[in-house]
């Protein structure tokens, strides 16, 4: 609370009138409180919050062409079968015609093949010495791709065992020729890379041995 200071006061009255009677006035020195005006006019508008943006869900990535396909599980069942019999025919194996037979069979219930199952299939039927058979799968290849090596070295000694020796030579022919080409980029010229030189020797040293 602000000190108080006193003020004389002089009043007259009373039963003698010539008496002075002192009354004493108190009052404040201090500042009054402020007083707050209040501006005249409407009252402002309360502040509104921006509205967030709505988030926009982004697009999916687009699928990598270059990306492998997804495993087909009756696919793998018959490359498996496949590795099985080959091993059991390379060793010369007496009872080798059992595997190849049921590789060659996953691989005709498989809806369709690409070039490395179709070449799979051509040499099971080489195997088996079905030898029309071998060269017409070979040649199924070959209309897709037709420097495709691995196929045309089925379908030259698919020929040579058919006793065709002009067909013979038309396939090993088209391999010597592609010997300094770059061959396309299939997954069975890298699952059978060992076999490319070896079937290109071979042509080589079978046109040789022909006359050329």
């Amino acid at each position: 609370m602000p000190p108080l200071v006193s003020a004389p006061a002089i009043r007259y009255g009373g039963a003698n009138p010539e008496a002075p009677v002192i009354v004493l006035l108190f009052f404040s020195c201090a500042d009054p409180a402020p007083v707050t005006v209040e501006p005249s006019g409407p009252p402002a508008a309360a502040a509104v919050a921006p509205t967030p943006a709505a988030s926009v869900p982004s697009a999916p990535a687009a699928p990598d062409p270059a990306a492998a396909p997804p495993a087909d599980p009756a696919r793998e069942a018959a490359d498996e079968a496949f590795n099985t019999a080959m091993r059991a025919f390379e060793g010369n194996s007496p009872s080798a015609d059992g595997p190849i037979r049921a590789a060659l069979a996953a691989y005709q219930a498989l809806p369709q093949l690409d070039s490395d199952g179709q070449f799979h299939e051509a040499l099971l039927q080489h195997a088996l010495g079905d030898e029309k058979a071998a060269r017409a799968t070979a040649d199924t290849i070959l209309a897709a791709h037709p420097k495709h090596v691995l196929a045309l070295d089925v379908a030259a000694r698919a020929s040579e065992s058919l006793g065709d020796k002009a067909a013979a030579r038309k396939y090993y022919q088209a391999i010597a020729e592609g010997l300094d080409q770059p061959m396309e980029p299939l997954p069975e010229f890298d699952d059978h890379a060992r076999l490319v030189p070896k079937y290109q020797e071979e042509a080589v040293r079978w046109l040789t041995a022909d006359g050329g």
